[in-house]
């Protein structure tokens, strides 16, 4: 009753075989009971064959009405690294690989970690060079760059990180009074690295090829002297960050074109640019306007500096973007502690990320979700960072989310029902060609003993 009841198609079969006038009469008994005719051994199959029917009918109902399902898209998952093995409160992932699989971040040390293997600290250099953070990840998730410290506040050294090669120092701009270098993003390939490392003229943005090694990219023209790279296109052309103008000002650089600097949003005085599209011919990130609010925003080499559609003056900072440009990720600011993950895209505009996961009927268990730091290509994996007060403590953590369209169902009948079907359809055709085949013998012996001449 409880698996003939688990599907509509099932409970309308079930419910016209159990209303059935009698399921015990059997036509073929009454026809030779009237002509007195009595098969013992073959009696309780005759009186029996209809229930046998009916019992074959609902296998076949729930053979077809129970299929299996394919869940077309990905599941909406979310996972805490507070709460993950080995998991702590100083697990911050900012970026994350192409296909969303593989996440890189800060921790103890830089971390790699992955739905199947977990969690991996990548080591450290030599000097005491430990304590840093996975700042970037190739588009496979194989090369991860970062940084790593001293604990002493002052030096740092850029990393590039490979299963085979392990950590490697990235080096420094010459001239410099100390070692301070930093790895913010990567080529889609892994070969190219960008970066800032103090040279002898202070803090410049840098690019780096293993032929060429470490080289600057200079800075913007006016005030002091400052730059620092902060995205690079998928083939590692385009590179995009901030300099100094005298104020902050966003740069976009490439070979031929050299620095060149992209002004300012609505006569503000700030702009920095956070992520770009894998061409390089989309930039996201934010700037403040005359009167201090921040907006985020997309330049376009047509167009310069655009408040994305419904981001006017609501402090959303886009701090990531999908392949495309179709997908921002950041967060809203209300005060310096109150930050909301949120994502833009063209058609819903701006959206908290809490909420869309909650419209899927996922939980965050008690997390608030601060910042989108990394978006995957697609824009349907997300990480981040999220906040939690625990015994009394905020804690601070980061997190990755997928946020896959509810799951589409679409029926498909298991290699099992397949078979359970055709036994079941072959058992009646069987049952009703020994049903035939027993009256058409006692009818032929009915005839045969009304023709015998009487007593």
């Amino acid at each position: 009753l409880r698996v003939a009841g688990s599907s509509p198609v099932s409970r309308s079969i079930f419910q016209l075989l159990t209303t059935a006038p009698d399921l015990t009469y059997c036509p073929l008994s009454a026809r030779l009971a009237k002509r007195g005719l009595v098969f013992p051994m073959r009696d309780e199959l005759l009186r029996t064959h209809p229930i046998i029917r009916c019992c074959l009918w609902i296998v076949i109902a729930i053979a077809i009405s129970t299929p299996s399902y394919a869940d077309q898209g990905a599941p909406t998952t979310f996972v805490s690294f507070y709460d993950i093995p080995g998991g702590s409160q100083s697990l911050e992932p900012p970026s994350v690989s192409d296909d969303g699989l593989v996440v890189a971040g800060q921790s103890s040390q830089p971390f790699r970690w992955t739905y199947a293997g977990g969690l991996e600290l990548l080591g450290d250099l030599p000097g005491g060079f430990s304590g840093g953070s996975a700042r970037g990840i190739s588009s496979d998730g194989s090369v991860i760059v970062g940084w790593l410290g001293n604990g002493s506040g002052v030096e740092y050294k850029a990393f590039r990180w490979t299963q085979a090669t392990g950590m490697v120092d990235l080096g420094a701009l010459p001239g410099g009074f100390i070692h301070k270098s930093f790895a913010n993003a990567v080529s889609a390939d892994g070969m190219v690295v960008v970066g800032e490392s103090l040279s002898a003229f202070g803090g410049e943005a840098f690019r780096w090829t293993a032929v060429d090694g470490i080289v600057g990219l200079g800075d913007l023209a006016g005030g002091s002297f400052g730059s620092e790279a902060l995205a690079v296109s998928f083939d590692g052309s385009v590179i995009a960050g901030t300099g100094a103008s005298p104020t902050t000002e966003a740069f976009r650089w490439t070979a031929a074109g050299g620095m060149v600097g992209l002004g300012y949003h609505q006569g503000g005085n700030f702009s920095r640019i956070n992520a770009m599209t894998d061409n390089g011919l989309a930039l996201i990130g934010e700037t403040s306007d005359s009167s201090g609010f921040a907006s985020a925003v997309r330049w376009e080499s047509g167009t310069g500096f655009v408040t994305l559609p419904g981001c006017s003056l609501c402090n959303f900072v886009g701090q990531s973007v999908s392949a495309n440009g179709d997908v921002v990720g950041g967060y809203r600011w209300f005060a310096p502690l109150q930050l909301s993950a949120t994502v833009w895209d063209d058609t819903n505009g701006l959206q908290y990320l809490e909420g869309l996961l909650s419209d899927r009927g996922i939980g965050t268990n008690g997390w608030n979700l601060d910042k989108v730091t990394g978006i995957s290509a697609d824009g349907t994996t997300y990480v981040g960072t999220a906040t939690k007060v625990i015994d009394q403590f905020i804690v601070e953590a980061g997190w990755v989310a997928v946020l896959g369209d509810p799951a589409v169902e679409v029926p498909t009948m298991d290699p099992r029902a397949i078979a359970i079907l055709l036994s079941a359809m072959t058992a009646l055709a069987c049952l009703r060609l020994r049903g035939r085949t027993i009256a058409n013998r006692a009818l032929a012996q009915a005839r045969h003993r009304a023709s015998l001449p009487g007593p």
